[in-house]
């Protein structure tokens, strides 16, 4: 998969850095956070002139800490050699033969990101919009100078380059909006979810953001195929499905209704080879797309064959 990131926008910004005169981060230039979804934010920077290293490893209060990873050089490694052994977080070191800035870097947990999804649709255009949502249950809040989310692939998705504290609690910023064209609903079988017929709506929405599921499943919605954006349908029809077991496989009908106040057209898709090797094999007069206008039924005959033989 191809990473790409994209701007975030602050939506809120809650102002005041005195309070992390008690943390660690006072002795760093170039603080910055990586955010994850399912794993430790990584808090990173580089060691201010005229301080020293082993200032970077005191810390009056190490909860949520799992981890720190300094960088410096041979010489630096020497004047923190005896701070490693006090200290209560496990701490790995490189070091470098020449002289470069020190830099630390801190595994902390209690700081994870979610993206969030709203659409509307009216008239045959839709509507999309994408925020970021920061969950801090640190105790604490957290300056940073840039945030980086990773998906649960730890691919790079969204970056804000901007001064911003991170209260306690929950902090939303914008990411992407983007227009486009609803099509008709769409009946398809085994897709995104596997088992069963799914009501989709496809939108046309060239310009939208990336998708990231906020989990790990992928009946998330919207789901996104190229520069399409499906979601669940908020019209629907009534579906009976009946299903008989026979030498081969499943012989099944389902039944449609429209039991709406308005006309619907309905286009029907399936795979030809379903993920478990069973074959669908439409009966006669299957159709490609229903018209139904309220009230209205049809019915659908199909067949789901398995090879017995091999």
């Amino acid at each position: 998969m191809k990473s790409v990131t994209t701007t975030l926008l602050l939506i809120i910004l809650i102002a005041g850095c005195a309070e992390r005169e008690r943390y660690t981060e006072r002795y760093l230039d170039s603080v910055g956070l990586v955010l994850h979804q399912n794993r430790p934010a990584e808090v990173s920077g580089f060691l201010k002139k005229k301080v020293e290293p082993g200032d970077a490893l005191e810390y009056p209060d190490m909860t949520g800490i799992r981890e720190i990873a300094f960088k410096c050089s041979a010489d630096d490694y020497v004047k923190i050699e005896e701070n490693l052994q006090d200290c209560l977080i496990p701490v790995a070191v490189t070091t470098s033969i020449s002289d470069v800035i020190p830099s630390v870097e801190y595994l902390q947990d209690g700081i994870i990101w979610k993206p969030n999804y709203q659409w509307s649709m009216r008239d045959g255009f839709c509507s999309f919009t994408a925020t970021v949502s920061i969950m801090n249950s640190t105790g604490r809040e957290w300056f940073t100078e840039s945030i980086l989310m990773m998906d649960i692939l730890k691919e790079p998705v969204c970056r804000l380059s901007d001064t911003l504290v991170i209260p306690g609690g929950e902090l939303e910023l914008g990411w992407w909006h983007a227009e486009g064209t609803a099509h008709p609903l769409n009946l398809v079988y085994g897709w995104p979810i596997c088992a069963g017929w799914n009501q989709l709506i496809p939108c046309h929405v060239p310009d939208a953001g990336q998708i990231v599921p906020a989990g790990e499943k992928m009946s998330e919605w919207p789901v996104r195929t190229g520069d399409t954006l499906w979601i669940q349908a908020e019209h629907s029809v009534e579906l009976r499905e009946t299903i008989e077991q026979n030498p081969d496989g499943y012989s099944c009908m389902l039944e449609i209704r429209n039991g709406s106040e308005m006309y619907m057209e309905i286009k029907i898709s399936h795979p030809d080879i379903l993920p478990r090797g069973a074959e669908f094999v439409e009966a006669e007069a299957f159709p490609a797309v229903l018209d139904l206008y309220p009230g209205e039924q049809a019915l659908l005959k199909y067949s789901l064959i398995y090879d017995v033989s091999s």
